[in-house]
């Protein structure tokens, strides 16, 4: 197993972080590294080979640590809680097999996980919800049965105790609805249009951010101002956007090499959300995109030192499978 495979979750520092590598976990506390695996260790032999490794998609975990030192790890179509050395399935998934940084929010002890991936309209669609650290769970649908297929990103709100959901596969399912945290519908804030097509998104006191992530077309930053309910565009990305991260009022974010898109990778820095400028661009490579992974840089959740941001490279030539630090 290459070290340049593992994808690091979080890294504070070279003692203490979370990584994976296919369906094994790698936990450094203080410098003592302890390892399980939280599914077939096939997955994790099979990892080995690139092109087994993006068409099965045996490198797409997502761990969370949780406030009371457990862990999250949703691998596989299945939720686990990993706690006191014990691994426990929490959720087998009918349709999402994975997902990413922007679908699940964690809030203290509360976590909502939206359904991710593609229902293809056999399911009604909604999220999973634990209001102690994963111990129990319960299912809300939000949307029935041919609706949408999907959720692209479930956003906790503070300033107003609510939570975003950014739903849609295609023009006609993107939507943006709010809800509070009963999940009564509060407002729909816009549907049947790209501009309602978001993953990542940002907030504070008087208007919220969101990112499009148009894979037909161009993506703009689109600003929705609370008091008077008013939409504006701004900024035009050189992509669709998809993963973000924000550190000490910085904020960072990745466009994504997709079918219907150029074949390029870019990563942003903005100190306001509303301009930005591009730090650097990668080059997506020669496999397929639909089969062998779009081109994508994702983010581990760390502490930013010497001017540097850790990114996870997917698809990207010379990078593949790869940590790699980016200037700021």
């Amino acid at each position: 197993m290459h070290s340049k495979f593992f994808r690091f979750h979080s890294f504070l520092d070279k003692k203490n972080y979370i990584k994976s590598f296919g369906s094994k976990a790698f936990i450094c506390k203080d410098g003592i590294e302890n390892s399980f695996y939280f599914d077939n260790l096939i997955f994790t032999l099979l990892a080995n080979f690139k092109l087994i490794r993006r068409l099965l998609r045996l490198n797409r975990s997502t761990i969370k640590k949780l406030d009371n030192g457990s862990l999250l790890i949703i691998y596989n179509f299945k939720l686990l809680i990993w706690k006191k050395n014990e691994l426990i399935k929490k959720i087998q998934f009918p349709f999402t097999r994975s997902i990413h940084n922007e679908t699940i929010s964690i809030h203290g002890s509360e976590i909502v996980v939206g359904e991710y991936g593609n229902s293809n309209n056999n399911f009604s669609v909604g999220v999973y919800i634990s209001s102690d650290f994963g111990e129990t769970w319960s299912k809300r649908d939000l949307m029935k049965k041919g609706i949408v297929r999907n959720i692209l990103s479930v956003k906790y709100d503070s300033y107003k105790s609510a939570y975003w959901v950014f739903f849609g596969q295609s023009k006609n399912e993107s939507r943006i609805i709010v809800y509070n945290k009963k999940w009564q519908k509060l407002k729909i804030i816009g549907e049947n249009h790209f501009n309602f097509r978001a993953i990542s998104s940002l907030f504070f006191k008087n208007h919220v951010l969101w990112f499009m992530n148009n894979p037909n077309g161009n993506s703009f930053v689109i600003k929705y101002d609370r008091d008077s309910e008013l939409l504006q565009k701004g900024f035009e990305f050189p992509g669709p956007v998809w993963y973000s991260f924000s550190s000490d009022n910085r904020y960072f974010l990745s466009t994504a090499s997709e079918e219907n898109t150029v074949d390029k990778v870019y990563l942003l820095s903005s100190l306001d959300g509303e301009k930005w400028d591009v730090i650097s661009s990668y080059q997506k490579d020669r496999f397929n995109k639909k089969y062998f992974l779009y081109g994508l840089l994702s983010f581990p959740d760390q502490v930013i030192k010497n001017d540097k941001i850790m990114v996870y490279a997917e698809a990207i030539k010379k990078f593949d499978g790869k940590m790699l630090y980016a200037k700021i």
